[in-house]
């Protein structure tokens, strides 16, 4: 299931989306946005195993979730290096290796071009049903907002 919902202002995303948060503490749902507090020395593939158990973890499982989010390229980079798009496909990646079944993504789609927005939604899709996860994404795009969640 993925959700859409409009945010006239940043400032009222940021209001809105911890009042979420409180009242969903039970549901466990992960906040995902552009800004990654990742261990700056640590590189990108160290930092999404960070709290994951890699050994639980089937290689071939492994290698097609990376085809899937196509981050192979962002573990080449510094952290520093990694586009919002990287940032944001390794950041749900790390949620969905640590079995998270309830995701939000703050205003993401604000920081991706059209072919990226495009991607990212194509694979929320496709992670939803593959994993039957439960996807809000917050937005202030009215044109996001428009969609509906089977159409994504």
């Amino acid at each position: 299931m993925i959700d859409t919902h409009l945010n006239k202002s940043r400032e009222c995303s940021l209001l809105f989306i911890p009042a979420i948060m409180k009242t969903r503490a039970d549901a466990k749902m992960e906040l995902i946005s552009t800004q990654w507090q990742a261990i700056p020395y640590l590189s990108p593939k160290e930092n999404l195993f960070l709290g994951v158990q890699k050994k639980h973890f089937d290689p071939a499982y492994l290698d097609s979730l990376y085809q899937q989010f196509d981050v192979k390229t962002a573990f080449m980079k510094k952290n520093e290096e990694l586009t919002p798009f990287e940032t944001v496909k390794l950041q749900f990646l790390h949620e969905l290796l640590l079995h998270k079944k309830k995701i939000a993504f703050d205003d993401v789609c604000a920081s991706f071009s059209v072919t990226e927005t495009q991607a990212f939604l194509a694979l929320c899709k496709q992670i939803t049903q593959q994993e039957q996860l439960s996807i809000s994404i917050y937005t202030s795009d009215p044109a996001l907002t428009k969609l509906d969640g089977k159409a994504i």
